[in-house]
């Protein structure tokens, strides 16, 4: 039993490591999919005179993507298996808490950031050219439309997937390695080479964040502040992004401020979480059991390592070929 009341439930009542790796090969799956569907939707709405552009496209594979292959099942998963939801951290979360989410996040973003910098740059260095976002928003209301399809919801539906299913599934082996396993499947949901050590560092701070607090809201908090940060930067810069760009990569200094940048936001992030630590009642479990893995749970493991090394390699191809 935990300080807040919270007790871990017995190995049948928590989900199953089975059912968060089949419902984590969904939202894998569903990526090409929704896609297909975005497009079809398009192309009738271009038929009777409604152009929707890049942004418009892409609410609606958002729309697609999230809605069938992540909330659909999951929800599906959670109405079969009624006790389930109350071991998944649906939990209020406190106003001190919430505001140290909101912080977290902000210092994330700049920690992670740093990383992904020089992540970038040893991929330039071995021939891998990182793709250009084209989700630039041209106008406020276009960067609310971002915000929310490309921050509220996916924070929304990723946490309850990946700090919600998995983390819980996986805790029996320990709070520790469940935050470990849940951040590696975070950064294969994503399968992008060029953020894996950004989608690696941010999957382990949310999953210290909700497990700290004992809420899958404060996952939700973070994620969705972590994503925001990034669209307004974007938005507030990206007139200057080519300039900046060019002058960072002709001066070395840049990259000592950068290292100088990183330490103290990985600092400052470090104090927030042990502040959160010290004041939540949610601690660290230890390894409860050891669980044999049946053979339905080593199927859909292999399905989906086979499913993410697909998409890594599509993705190493595509950096590797120069865009025409």
């Amino acid at each position: 039993m935990r300080g807040d009341g919270f007790v871990l439930p017995k190995s049948e009542r928590l989900p199953s490591v089975f059912s968060a790796l089949a419902l984590l090969f969904s939202a894998l799956a569903g990526r090409y999919p929704a896609a297909l569907l975005g497009e079809g939707t398009a192309y009738l709405a271009a038929l009777i005179g409604i152009k929707l552009g890049t942004i418009g496209l892409n609410a609606l594979v958002s729309f697609y993507y999230y809605a069938f292959f992540m909330l659909l099942p999951m929800g599906l998963y959670l109405y079969l298996h009624k006790g389930a939801g109350e071991y998944i951290r649906f939990k209020p979360l406190s106003g001190k808490n919430a505001l140290i989410c909101v912080l977290c996040g902000g210092t994330g973003v700049i920690f992670v950031s740093v990383v992904g910098v020089f992540w970038s740059e040893l991929l330039l260095a071995l021939g891998l050219t990182p793709a250009q976002s084209s989700l630039n928003a041209g106008s406020t209301s276009q960067l609310a439309e971002l915000i929310l399809m490309s921050a509220v919801v996916p924070a929304l539906c990723e946490e309850l997937l990946c700090r919600g299913m998995v983390l819980s599934a996986y805790e029996g082996r320990g709070s520790v390695r469940a935050i470990l396993i849940s951040a590696v499947w975070f950064s294969c949901l994503h399968a992008s080479v060029e953020g894996l050590p950004a989608e690696l560092l941010s999957g382990l701070i949310l999953g210290c964040v909700t497990v700290f607090t004992g809420s899958v809201f404060a996952g939700i908090i973070h994620h969705t502040v972590h994503n925001s940060v990034i669209l307004i930067l974007s938005y507030a810069l990206s007139s200057a992004a080519s300039d900046a760009s060019g002058a960072a990569a002709r001066d070395g200094s840049v990259y000592t401020g950068l290292i100088v940048l990183g330490l103290l936001s990985g600092w400052a992030l470090y104090l927030l979480l042990r502040r959160m630590y010290r004041d939540g009642g949610d601690k660290l479990l230890p390894k409860q059991h050891a669980p044999g893995r049946d053979i339905w749970e080593a199927l859909v493991l292999v399905c989906v390592l086979a499913l993410t090394a697909v998409y890594y390699l599509l993705d190493i191809l595509d950096m590797a070929v120069p865009a025409v």
